[in-house]
């Protein structure tokens, strides 16, 4: 029996509200979206793992991108995605991949992920 709850707990815990973690390849000159869809604020942090600097930007429906930093490789980020809003991670060279550590804290039902080609 105590093992069982121990299992239940450990369970529960693993599905608290940070749930994802993941590093990303940006391909030279592209950008990676994350949201647009969900329902509820999120935290996202990450840090530039690769050899490039990206941007990382805020679209609020079909608005233009705004700018909210640029982050060096090594350098950690962390900034809240209000619900319906879309981060855009965008590689900043032409030449050499960019690797981001994303990790999103929160509610990430329809939560998306995507490629978008060229610089919005």
């Amino acid at each position: 029996m105590a093992l069982a709850r121990r299992l239940f707990v450990a369970a529960l815990i693993a599905t608290l509200p940070r749930l994802a973690d993941a590093n990303t390849r940006i391909d030279p000159g592209q950008t990676f979206a994350l949201g647009g869809e969900q329902k509820n604020p999120v935290r996202l942090e990450g840090r530039n793992n690769g050899p490039v600097a990206i941007e990382l930007l805020r679209r609020r429906g079909n608005d233009r991108p705004e700018l909210i930093g640029r982050v060096m490789p090594g350098e950690r980020f962390i900034t809240s995605l209000p619900a319906g809003n879309t981060a855009l991670a965008r590689n900043t060279s032409n030449e050499q991949a960019a690797v981001v550590r994303f990790v999103f804290n929160g509610q990430i039902d329809g939560l998306s992920m995507r490629y978008e080609p060229g610089r919005p």
